[in-house]
């Protein structure tokens, strides 16, 4: 068996990545949607690199790449409910932070103040704090995540 349905190629798995982050912008305070965009997209590289054979290839662009471990640590932890291997040192928790300033803002969402941010958030260790700051919001990092994708050698070069 390859792949599953209508998705037998890294390609079909990326439309699938673009869809779920289409549905996630929608729909952006459900950890249903964030949980399908950041398993999808953990498992990017083994669609990209497939079998045991790439096995090194895949574990040298995840080293190398900070966002690919938020996602890996995001998407085991997800998946497993806890993220217990040494590896996985980018995030502290994900949080669905409520927003307390009752004012709207100008688009009639809600006013943040100080900075803070409300909705999906993931808070970050190590290496990630550094690169993205402590607290992230799903939406910019997964928007970062399907940037990535969309943008790596083997799709940047595809004709469509």
């Amino acid at each position: 068996m390859k792949g599953a349905f209508t998705l037998q190629t890294p390609h079909d798995l990326c439309a699938k990545l673009e869809s779920d982050y289409e549905a996630l912008m929608q729909d952006r305070n459900n950890p249903y949607l964030a949980y399908n965009f950041f398993v999808t997209a953990e498992h990017m590289l083994d669609w990209v690199y497939p079998g045991y054979a790439n096995k090194n290839k895949r574990q040298s662009e995840r080293d190398s790449e900070v966002l690919l471990q938020v996602c890996s640590h995001l998407a085991t932890g997800a998946k497993h409910f806890v993220a217990e291997a040494k590896h996985h040192n980018s995030v502290s928790n994900s949080v669905r932070k409520r927003q307390s300033n009752p004012l709207a803002g100008p688009l009639g969402g809600p006013l943040v103040l100080r900075g803070g941010i409300s909705g999906l958030c993931i808070n970050l260790d190590g290496d990630a704090k550094e690169v993205f700051g402590s607290s992230v919001h799903v939406l910019r990092l997964a928007k970062l995540v399907l940037d990535y994708w969309k943008g790596h050698k083997v799709f940047a070069n595809a004709v469509t």
